[in-house]
């Protein structure tokens, strides 16, 4: 009775009046459009055509004009340029809503895919190619393998009625590397309208752009003048910066140079009338003009008063093209002006947190609502230039799905009008430059920029039914576990483009590793029962992709796993086996030995680590009555190559029992290190993520990094097995006693410390001695342009093994110096320019004993206040360098005392 009913429903959802759409390689059906179609009415048309073809294996030809009949007719067009659509606008629901509303009808005999306007008629087309007809496209590729489909014999079209309307107007992304075809139409498969590419691929490649319903978008930094000849005979047009001009920015009080950019642009949108939007950002740089007319206001309201001007201007001469800016860097602030008449002001939030939802009062949050909300308030219509996908370098698959519904919802509550996040451009050019890595991510963005309300469970699950047919259940499980661990974190994670190390400390666990592994082999096993060889092949490409994904996380996940600190051990006891014994197994509720006896030794090791057969098996119970147990076996040198033991321990909790005797040592697979350092924090106020971040890039320059937080640790730990001890001092903040009795004897017998000092610090006092007198400079507060590297000593200190000068000459110095006073032993290495033009130390050394100090204002990747100065978080191959040259160029400097 059930399945009964079950098929009498489906009959009846099936449309009345009509042949099937088609069956068994053949159709009755026909495609009609305008007679004077536009460019993405005739591309709907063809997209239509191609995919029913390859779903059915039959042709549906294109009828453009002529009368429609009354059953079999698949119509596209909107109310203005098709009459069978006028004719039943109001029942298609296209007589309200936006331009880009679209309709999926069944009326009579024929079907309806219309819209108010060309864009919502193709988007009518994919809603029924992906709702009814089952087709995807989840990622975008040259070769189509993100491209899936259900092929089918017969189809009984059912009947429907769909409008749907867009959350946000305008959809898209900004890829860094530019664009290409295939980003282009699978950006308008899944609803996307927009990209940052202006004209590029010249004249040529508008045309197909424009028919897949992508608005022309041209913008950039591009308020610039990069005339060195305009600069010699006025440089009152440019901007004045500490009282000097600057090529780095134009002045926005001047209106000669106003008239040169207002000619710029005049060349550019004469040439290319394609343009629907127009965007102008100044040059990606804060040296803000501050002459005596900028001086007179704030920075961003300078800003956008010059934009009103010139978008005026421009607008008189080009009344149907629409302008665009953004909120960005110093002019982040909502302006003190009129705003009105623009698309969209862009707003770029890289100040948030990306953990945690907008809702979330954590620090990034708060401040990026702070900031953003006057914005929001203001009734501007309002974009958001994103960071979203360039959150971490390199790029990483980043689970966030939640977190990107919870945007969009933010988006639509608050009217946002635009949505255009960044796409990094390190990608492979295979997959037509799209930032593969979080495809998934990508595809759900996409989908939800058009409906915020989208499940995003379903959406993951119907990801996993077409990817990984086989495996659906454990991929849907591994995507939502990530998911969930992504936005469970308790720290808060904002800016673009930050190390992996940082995100992994707590993103990744050994419960979630385990996890994972668990799930991959389950998917493993069920894809490899899949008969199809063509869909098994797929489906283990897909998965492959995953597990390579994940085992970036867990690489991530060991380097920043904790390093033991190097703390002198006493030796076990020394245990006594019989002389035929190769080796002597114990086990006790405390731990688990194991004897070795010469002259087997050697071989007994090989044996141990051999992944190839067991030839003893011994299994051990420890019960209340019985506390140890034991296992001896002599052996032949051929029989110990073969030797495997496997010690289990079940149904107890892992005790953790106090001794200054280690019963078993770990280690890692890692070959022989030969530079080791110590980084001393003496609290914890610096960012865990950076103290990853350090100990990551100085594994990966080969050191053995131990970093140890916190007095209690920093007093018991073993200087002297280390080549350099790092140690950040926020002032007076860590004992005398450990600089006396600790740092300076391990410096004094050859050992080099380096003191990242911030602060005013009574050196003489710490260390006992006017030769470490020092006075600060106080903190230097002006444009990083010119707060570079002044003057360096010269020597191998700079080259060697690293090219340290060249990362001192890139990047800005710290924000302060210190200045060697008369009887002081410090000496220069590296100066930086103070706010009057004088010259500091902040880079500095002193030979002492065998070993030397070398003091310096950075913060040797430590703390976010800085980071993108030279030796700051941002920069740890500055730190690689610096440390690497110091420890090659700095041992056994010339005794000073």
């Amino acid at each position: 009775m059930k399945k009964l009913l079950t098929l009498l429903f489906l009959a009846a959802c099936v449309i009345l009046n009509a042949a099937p759409l088609f069956e068994n390689g053949k159709t009755s059906w026909k495609i009609y459009i305008p007679e004077k179609a536009s460019p993405t009415e005739l591309y709907a048309a063809e997209e239509l055509s191609t995919y029913l073809r390859r779903i059915s294996r039959c042709y549906f030809d294109i009828a453009r004009g002529g009368a429609v009949p009354d059953s079999d007719a698949i119509v596209i067009g909107t109310p203005q340029s098709m009459p069978a659509v006028k004719l039943h606008e109001d029942q298609l629901g296209l007589g309200s809503g936006s331009e880009q509303k679209l309709a999926v009808y069944t009326l009579g005999g024929n079907l309806y895919l219309a819209g108010r306007e060309p864009r919502g008629a193709l988007y009518a087309v994919y809603t029924f190619l992906q709702d009814t007809m089952g087709v995807r496209w989840f990622w975008p590729s040259s070769e189509a393998n993100g491209e899936f489909m259900i092929y089918r014999r017969q189809f009984e079209l059912p009947e429907l009625a769909v409008n749907r309307d867009p959350a946000i107007f305008y959809r898209g992304y900004h890829f860094l590397n530019g664009t290409n075809p295939h980003l282009e139409t699978w950006l308008a498969r899944n609803f996307g309208n927009i990209i940052r590419a202006g004209t590029q691929g010249g004249k040529a490649a508008l045309p197909a752009r424009m028919a897949k319903g992508i608005y022309i978008h041209g913008s950039g930094h591009n308020i610039v003048l990069n005339d060195k000849k305009a600069f010699q005979e006025h440089p009152e047009w440019f901007a004045e910066v500490m009282g000097k001009r600057t090529m780095d920015q134009i002045c926005w009080n001047n209106s000669e140079v106003e008239d040169v950019m207002f000619e710029k642009f005049v060349k550019q949108l004469d040439k290319y009338p394609e343009y629907a939007l127009f965007g102008f950002y100044p040059e990606d740089n804060q040296n803000y003009c501050r002459c005596a007319k900028c001086r007179k206001t704030d920075v961003s309201t300078n800003w956008f008063r010059f934009l009103r001007r010139l978008t005026d201007r421009l607008h008189a001469k080009y009344p149907h093209l629409r302008f665009t800016s953004i909120a960005y860097q110093g002019y982040l602030d909502y302006p003190k002006c009129d705003m009105d008449g623009y698309a969209f002001i862009e707003f770029a939030p890289y100040a948030r947190c990306f953990v945690h939802d907008i809702s979330h009062q954590c620090a990034p949050n708060k401040y990026a609502l702070e900031v953003w909300s006057p914005w929001l308030r203001s009734g501007v219509p309002t974009g958001v230039y994103g960071y979203e996908f360039d959150i971490l370098s390199p790029s990483m698959m980043i689970p966030v799905y939640h977190w990107l519904s919870d945007q969009a919802r933010f988006f639509r509550k608050n009217n946002v009008q635009a949505v255009i996040p960044e796409i990094p451009g390190t990608y492979a050019s295979k997959w037509g430059h799209a930032r593969i890595d979080m495809r998934l991510a990508f595809y759900l963005y996409s989908r939800l920029m058009w409906d915020p309300d989208a499940d995003v469970n379903a959406l993951i699950r119907d990801f996993c039914n077409y990817v990984y047919p086989s495996a659906a259940d454990e991929m849907y499980a591994y995507h939502t576990m990530m998911d969930r661990a992504w936005s469970s974190q308790k720290q808060d994670f904002s800016g673009y483009f930050s190390s992996p190390i940082t995100a992994s400390a707590e993103f990744i666990t050994p419960e979630r590793i385990a996890r994972t592994f668990e799930l991959f082999r389950a998917a493993s096993e069920k894809i490899a029962k899949n008969p199809d060889p063509g869909e098994r092949g797929r489906e283990k490409k897909e998965l492959d992709f995953e597990k390579k994904q994940f085992a970036g996380w867990v690489k991530f996940y060991w380097q920043n796993a904790e390093n033991v600190l190097n703390v002198p051990q006493k030796k076990a006891v020394k245990a006594d086996i019989g002389k035929d014994a190769a080796f002597h197994v114990r086990w006790s509720e405390k731990g688990v030995s194991l004897a070795l006896n010469a002259p087997h030794a050697d071989q007994a090791v090989a044996g141990l680590t051999a992944p190839d057969g067991s030839i003893l098996e011994k299994r051990i119970t420890l019960t209340d009555g019985r506390g140890s147990a034991e296992l001896s076996a002599a052996l032949k040198n051929s029989d110990c190559r073969r030797l495997r033991i496997t010690l289990f321990k079940d149904g107890r909790e892992v005790e953790k029992f106090g001794s200054d005797v280690p019963y078993v040592l770990y280690f890692n697979k890692i070959p022989a290190v030969e530079k080791k350092i110590l980084v001393c924090v003496p609290d914890r106020k610096v960012p865990k993520g950076n103290m990853s971040k350090v100990r990551g890039a100085l594994m990966d320059a080969a050191w053995q990094p131990a970093i140890t937080v916190g007095e209690e640790k920093l007093n018991v730990a073993n200087l002297a097995d280390h080549d350099i001890v790092a140690v950040r001092m926020n002032g007076n903040d860590l004992p005398v006693s450990f600089f006396r009795e600790k740092l300076m004897p391990y410096v004094k017998g050859g050992g080099i410390a380096v003191l990242s000092v911030s602060g005013k610090v009574a050196f003489e006092k710490i260390f006992g001695s006017p030769a470490f007198r020092l006075k600060w400079t106080g903190r230097q507060e002006y444009s990083w342009k010119l707060r570079y590297t002044q003057s360096m000593q010269p020597g191998d200190w700079l080259h060697k093994p690293d090219n340290l000068e060249k990362e001192l000459k890139t990047y800005c110095t710290p924000y302060s110096g210190y200045e060697i006073p008369a009887g002081s032993k410090w000496r220069m290495l590296a100066t930086m320019r103070k706010k009057d033009g004088s010259k500091a130390p902040y880079i500095l050394e002193m030979p002492y004993g065998k070993g030397c100090f070398i003091l310096t204002t950075g913060s040797i990747g430590l703390e976010d206040d800085g980071q993108w100065m030279v030796f700051g978080s941002a920069h740890q191959s500055t730190v690689k360098a610096f440390f690497n040259n110091m420890l090659m160029c700095r041992k056994g400097a010339k005794t000073l005392e």
